[in-house]
């Protein structure tokens, strides 16, 4: 495998990874750069999880009911 992103669990250890770096950032766009990629990471965190299919339905439904940005959504 060329690429280390598998699965939820690599994304966030790839985040983990990015917010210790955030420390030896010594200047700007350096910190923003890599903060933008904990944020983008961190948003589909919730996308990879529920595409684990190593993950039972129930840990899915878990995940949606806790987490889903869209459950108290109105127009």
């Amino acid at each position: 495998m060329i690429f280390s992103l598998g699965n939820y669990k690599d994304l966030l250890k790839k985040c983990e990874y990015e917010f210790v770096a955030l420390d030896n950032c010594q200047s700007h766009p350096e910190y923003d750069f890599t903060l933008f990629n904990i944020v983008v990471s961190i948003n589909h965190l919730f996308d990879w999880y529920l595409n684990d299919t190593n993950l039972s339905s129930k840990s899915r439904l878990k995940c949606i009911e806790l987490f889903n940005q869209w459950q108290n959504f109105s127009v």
